[in-house]
């Protein structure tokens, strides 16, 4: 699940140890929140206006890359 603060523009991400900071970038068809990691890697997740998404993640995991992506739609709470 991710959260915007409409207010401050700051974006975060809630996974098993609470909330992460992310950065989101707004583009004129869709919107893409991307997280950071401390090996490197980057994930990302984009969603179009009407709720179809991509994750993808790109994971260093004990000096290997572990790649997989995800199709889906989103929902507004």
């Amino acid at each position: 699940m991710f959260k915007v603060d409409t207010i401050s523009q700051k974006a975060y991400m809630q996974g098993n140890a609470g909330f992460v900071a992310v950065e989101i970038f707004v583009g004129e068809s869709a919107f893409s929140f991307t997280e950071k990691l401390s090996s490197g890697a980057i994930q990302t997740t984009t969603v179009m206006r009407d709720g179809q998404a991509v994750h993808s993640r790109n994971t260093v995991l004990f000096g290997e890359i572990v790649a997989a992506q995800h199709f889906g739609n989103c929902e507004r709470k």
